[in-house]
């Protein structure tokens, strides 16, 4: 009984593998955009370190929010981005000290392919 059931296993693996390569193949090659355009958000929540000498050589520590808006325009074979970053936080803390750290930027990024 345990052999007929390896093999019904076996037999449905060899099924769903050869379904899912079926449907991961590349079905397109005349698509011309390379750079993704549009907007885009990321919203995370991540770990936050630094270390001044300035001050105190102690590490404040903690967590901290990430927010970005993106926007991109593709045009041909270039493309235009410009990206809004936010990340702000009253929880660093190094012992009985505590900090308030705002990180805020604006980038902008021309995009041009090599060899295309």
């Amino acid at each position: 009984m345990k052999t007929i059931i390896k093999c019904l296993v076996l037999l449905v693996s060899i099924i769903l593998l050869n379904k899912m390569d079926a449907n991961s193949q590349q079905s397109d090659l005349t698509h011309q955009d390379i750079f993704p355009g549009g907007i885009n958000v990321d919203y995370g929540w991540g770990h936050f370190s630094v270390q001044d000498d300035f001050f105190s050589s102690e590490v404040y520590s903690g967590t901290m929010p990430y927010f970005r808006v993106g926007w991109s325009r593709n045009n041909n074979k270039r493309a235009f981005q410009l990206n809004f970053k936010y990340r702000s936080s009253d929880e660093i803390k190094s012992g009985t000290f505590s900090a308030s750290v705002l990180n805020f930027s604006l980038n902008s990024n021309y995009l041009y392919p090599i060899g295309v």
